[in-house]
């Protein structure tokens, strides 16, 4: 199913939509039965049953799109997978999209409407949220009688374009998902102290207090006027030392991470950014998120941070905004006084959340009722989690039974007992509401314990296991002990409190080892097979934590095809975001597992090639490697493409040519998704052999598979290649153009930077295309990305240099030297239109000039390659250039 995926997947860039269905219904044949592995015990398929679900719901959904993207193709097809996916999944936001997609292709408007209608209600009552974005704007265009996207005769505008997802998960910010009550006035404090010149903003209170919902709604009021918001939870990464925790930061972000002092790496990544960056729960590391946050203060003047903890971070510059319980009326008070309590109307409002017949606005309600939610916020002191809690725990909004549950709260524990009223409140609050759960509850909060961030439903049933596992989930997220959120998608997470006390349950169930077993076995088999793509980046991103905590527990119990799989997944993650520093100890940790098979050993050698950019196998292995991967095409083509670039790395451009010639082969019989890549790395080659119009040839069919809209990974692995490719044929104005349409697309549609290989390649085409004032910037800007011994900052310390001549620099000709060590010391030749501007750059100055720096050690020389650039970069007049003849 997955390469059949693959396949239509690889038809939609270029519009083929017969192809792409063809490939879907392929797939979808293969599926017999109501459900995967029919007939099964459960306990031995429940999360390949609930895997293979997901997948099959994914290919519904594909094909389905697909029929409405394409004008000519019949929507009732459409219409009829929609209806099969809503049935499945009524609480599924993006089949609701195609419903109503395939109904207002079908003229039939007042069904687009109801559909919205239910689902707005369905979300309301099981999940306490309301419709997300997408559903929300199609919506609005359904009423405005707007012609629907795909269909014959719409405007061209409105054609659909590649699907954007946010590839780095410190990008997708928290929404709120129901109103927040009782917190303007502390809104309004965080925001006049940073629109007052205050850069860093701590939010401290309590455990359950609310500083993680102030902290969502004081972003979502900065996006309109922020260029970038960065989030980070840090809950997950409790207790990390500094340097940990700014590879931590820099991989969510996107920012390129080598782990040559991370803390400065990521100052310097973020120098000339103007960012606000949120911090949720420092008080897990904060020695660590102390001194980042000293660091970004002192050398990024465009940095301003918002921090919640428990306890500040008692630097310099801080300014604290208490959060303290929401206000309760005090006994007896006038109807007014409750009317006006804050934690009396936050259980109003979460009563009607829940689809009750109560209304929100306290006018409406008698006084008795009144008095009753009054007596519920003095028990729990206005804690607005224990508010939540209580309000989650009332069928119907059955004020009794509220009163009730509120009025016998479960005994602390004696060492717990000099707590502050409001802790209490909070484990009391916990407490009782695990305690009125049925047993089954119970166990399937217990076992979902074992996530460490956001979980998808699917996730959420398989490691629940039960036969009621859908309904389970409901009931809790019904009783807010299961959050559910719109952030990058409909996911659900605990809340730190509730996972703890979860954790215990489970604990004293004896379930923490299946429980993990089949959360690692989830994450494992969620990308076993799967092609790289936008989707699967996205996916490992916002689910790192967990895919981490799964490999961790796989290595302990040595299960070594699991931990592979795991690694495997995230490798692909950290290679395209360059988190060089994280990837290595891992994928070292990997390759030690006892009983790896040839076929694994060798995928995991290709990827520890890609990330250290060092060749992990001899001459002689290659044949037994590709042996070992005759059965997997995918990573076959993955070992010619990584043997051609160290072949072009090392100057034995005969051995490239003939690696990228096998892979192109190889992807066109059995890997199409690869031939993106496949032809640029082809181009290239052909360009270092002068073949221009082959390069050129190759080029084109290139730019035709990946469309006018590509894909992010086909911005970061094939448009630098392509642009390569066009420099070695003579057109560095080509380059140009196709290297900042990238950056541009990748900054716009993405919200990630152009990668190191990216902006070296920018450096290079400027240079070539006459502009060297900007070569020299992109150059600058690829040493600061790379570690000194790097092969990528030989590269930019070589073109570095040519620029600086072209600049008449007066260290161009010292910078040139200095790249000849570095180039040397990392085993690196530069071919094609690369070596020929070194070369012109070498014949107009004296050479070699009269220097130290051949004597001293690479890492001085790479020092004073980064001090000379630094210089020389902040007296460049910063007037646009014209480029050259």
């Amino acid at each position: 199913m997955l390469l059949r995926r693959s396949q239509a997947r690889a038809c939609t860039a270029q519009r083929d939509w017969s192809g792409r269905r063809q490939a879907d219904r392929a797939a979808l044949s293969l599926w017999a039965g109501p459900v995967a592995l029919e007939g099964v015990r459960d306990d031995l398929v429940v999360v390949e049953r609930a895997r293979l679900a997901d997948l099959r719901r994914g290919i519904l959904d594909d094909l389905a799109t697909s029929l409405l993207d394409d004008p000519e193709a019949d929507p009732d097809e459409a219409h009829d997978l929609a209806l099969e996916l809503m049935t499945g999944d009524p609480l599924d936001e993006a089949a609701a999209v195609l419903g109503m997609r395939s109904a207002q292709r079908l003229g039939r408007q007042a069904e687009a409407l109801s559909i919205y209608s239910r689902i707005r209600r369905d979300l309301r009552e099981e999940l306490g949220i309301d419709p997300g974005r997408t559903l929300t704007e199609l919506h609005q265009r359904v009423l405005a009688q707007a012609p629907p996207r795909g269909a014959p005769g719409a405007l061209s505008a409105e054609r659909p374009v590649a699907r954007d997802v946010v590839l780095h998960p410190a990008r997708v910010l928290p929404a709120p998902r129901t109103p927040t009550v009782g917190r303007l006035a502390d809104l309004d404090a965080a925001l006049g102290a940073l629109s007052s010149g205050h850069r860093l903003v701590t939010v401290t209170g309590p455990a359950g207090v609310g500083k993680s919902r102030l902290l969502a709604e004081i972003g979502a009021a900065l996006r309109p006027s922020e260029p970038d918001i960065y989030h980070v939870a840090l809950e997950p990464h409790a207790q990390l030392s500094s340097d940990a925790l700014a590879l931590v930061v820099g991989s969510m972000s996107g920012l390129p991470m080598d782990g040559a002092d991370p803390v400065h790496q990521l100052a310097e990544a973020l120098a000339n950014e103007q960012a606000v960056i949120l911090v949720d729960e420092a008080e897990w590391a904060l020695a660590g998120v102390a001194e980042i946050a000293r660091a970004l203060l002192d050398r990024c003047p465009g940095i301003r941070l918002v921090l919640t903890s428990r306890t500040p971070l008692g630097i310099l510059g801080e300014r604290l905004v208490v959060l303290d319980s929401l206000p309760v009326p005090a006994p007896g008070a006038a109807r007014e006084e409750v009317c006006d309590s804050a934690a009396v109307q936050l259980v109003a409002s979460r009563l009607a959340d829940r689809g009750t017949e109560r209304a929100s606005d306290l006018e409406a309600w008698v006084d008795r009722d009144l008095q009753t939610l009054a007596e519920v916020a003095r028990r729990l002191d206005g804690l607005p989690l224990a508010l939540e809690l209580a309000a989650g725990r009332s069928p119907g909004g059955n004020l009794d039974r509220l009163l009730d549950v509120v009025a016998t709260p479960l005994d602390l524990v004696a060492d717990e007992l000099d707590r502050e009223p409001r802790h209490q409140s909070l484990r009391e609050a916990i407490g009782w509401s695990i305690e009125r759960l049925t047993s089954k509850e119970r166990r399937a909060l217990a076992r979902l314990s074992v996530f460490v961030a956001t979980f998808a439903r699917g996730a959420a049933v398989a490691v629940i296991a039960s036969p009621e596992a859908e309904a389970e989930l409901r009931a809790l997220v019904r009783g807010n002990l299961v959050q559910a959120a719109h952030a990058g998608g409909q996911g659900l997470r605990l809340l730190t409190a509730v996972r703890d006390a979860a954790r215990e349950v489970l604990l004293d169930l004896g379930e923490v080892a299946d429980s993990r077993r089949r959360h690692r076995e989830w994450y494992a088999a969620r990308w076993r097979g799967a092609q790289l793509g936008d989707t699967l980046i996205e996916d490992v991103g916002r689910t790192q934590e967990d895919h981490l905590a799964a490999l961790e527990n796989a290595l302990t119990v040595g299960d070594t095809g699991s931990a592979v799989d795991l690694g495997l997944a995230l490798f692909r993650r950290w290679q395209f975001s360059e988190s060089v520093a994280t990837a290595t100890p891992w994928m070292d940790q990997l390759s030690r597992m006892p009983g790896l098979t040839d076929a694994q050993a060798a995928r995991l050698a290709i990827a520890r090639t890609a990330i250290s950019h060092v060749r992990q196998w001899e001459d002689v292995d290659v044949p037994l490697m590709v042996h070992a991967l005759r059965d997997d095409p995918d990573w076959a083509v993955n070992l010619f493409t990584a043997e051609a670039i160290a072949a072009y790395t090392a100057g034995d451009t005969p051995r490239s040519m003939e690696m990228a010639t096998l892979g192109l082969d190889a992807a066109r019989a059995s890997a199409p998704h690869h031939l993106p890549e496949s032809l640029a790395l082809a181009a290239v080659m052909a360009g270092i052999a002068g073949e221009a119009a082959a390069a050129t040839e190759y080029v084109e069919e290139a730019r035709a598979r990946i469309g006018p809209h590509p894909s992010a990974v086909h911005l970061v692995t094939v448009v630098p290649k392509l642009a390569l490719a066009m420099m070695d044929a003579g057109r560095p104005d080509v380059a140009l153009d196709l290297l900042q349409r990238a950056a541009d697309g990748a900054q716009s549609r993405f919200g990630i930077q152009p990668t190191t290989t990216t902006v070296i390649n920018l450096g290079w085409a400027a240079l070539g295309a006459g502009r060297p004032r900007q070569s020299f910037t992109w150059f600058v800007r690829g040493l600061h990305r790379e570690t000194p011994w790097s092969p990528g900052f030989a590269e930019a310390s070589a073109g570095l240099g040519c620029a600086g001549v072209a600049l008449a620099w007066e260290h161009a000709s010292t910078v040139l030297l200095a790249s000849d060590r570095l180039l040397g010391t990392s085993a690196t030749q530069l071919a094609g239109s690369l070596a020929a501007h070194v070369e012109r750059a070498r014949s107009q100055v004296t050479w070699p000039p009269d220097t130290p720096l051949t004597t001293l050690p690479v890492d001085v020389v790479a020092h004073r390659v980064l001090q000379l650039a630094a210089e020389y970069a902040a007296v460049l007049a910063p007037e646009p250039e014209q480029a050259s003849a």
